[in-house]
């Protein structure tokens, strides 16, 4: 059954679906960094968890010409718009959760980017999915770390205000990390792009601020950080 904050993470993602690929440089990024790092293999059968619009997708297919591939999301509207975008005979598209992966066949590779941070439990989700991997089969992924976007937290902490994000923690398999930083016109675009991207699902329990106290938040940022953010992100590879 699928929880009240799952159902919220799912509408948040089906509402940008059609604003996602105009917000993603930060996914996209990632994604080609992640392509970079996978295996070669002659013709793998190839799954995908929370392909959104394709970013990964397009990498999995272009690397991987005689594999055989099922690419799935936890949306309707981002898996359609995969679809549509990524037309081929020997891929299919289907609306599965990640973390409750419901398929009949195993795989030679697993891929998922910036996908695992949204599981209710990560490591129960991961070890769900190494059991669709065939004997010797990899299941590569990239996640948030821990001390990802330190300078909103930090606003935040200064003025006394709740936080709506996660806690990440590293996941096991993890081979690789690095710190990426990213330049947005303000701490609005910031937020903006979190939303038209649908990464905008706060925590369990969070109420929201105020508008007045965004309008803080967003002028302290602006005057310390200038608009910068800092992702940390980790890489894994976990195997069968």
């Amino acid at each position: 059954m699928v929880s009240g904050w799952k159902h919220e993470v799912t509408k948040n993602f089906d509402v940008s679906a059609g604003t996602y690929d105009l917000y993603c440089d930060v996914q996209n990024d990632i994604a080609e960094t992640l392509a970079g790092h996978l295996p070669e293999l002659e013709r793998p059968d190839v799954l995908e968890i929370g392909a959104g619009t394709g970013a990964l997708t397009h990498h999995l297919l272009e690397r991987y010409k005689q594999g055989h591939f099922v690419i799935t999301d936890i949306s309707p509207r981002m898996i359609a718009l995969a679809q549509y975008k990524l037309k081929r005979k020997k891929a299919f598209f289907l609306v599965q959760d990640g973390e409750n992966i419901a398929l009949s066949q195993r795989f030679d590779l697993i891929a998922a980017n910036m996908i695992f941070h949204w599981f209710e439990n990560v490591e129960g989700g991961l070890h769900r999915l190494r059991r669709y991997l065939k004997p010797g089969g990899v299941l590569y992924f990239t996640i948030p770390g821990p001390f990802c976007l330190p300078e909103w937290k930090a606003v935040l902490k200064k003025l006394l205000f709740p936080s709506g994000m996660y806690d990440f923690t590293k996941p096991p398999g993890i081979y690789h990390e690095e710190y990426r930083t990213f330049k947005y016109p303000n701490a609005a675009s910031f937020l903006n792009t979190l939303k038209k991207t649908g990464a905008c699902t706060p925590i369990p329990g969070y109420r929201p601020l105020r508008g007045s106290q965004i309008i803080r938040a967003c002028r302290l940022f602006d005057e310390m950080y200038e608009g910068r953010i800092t992702w940390h992100i980790l890489y894994g590879c976990l195997r069968a």
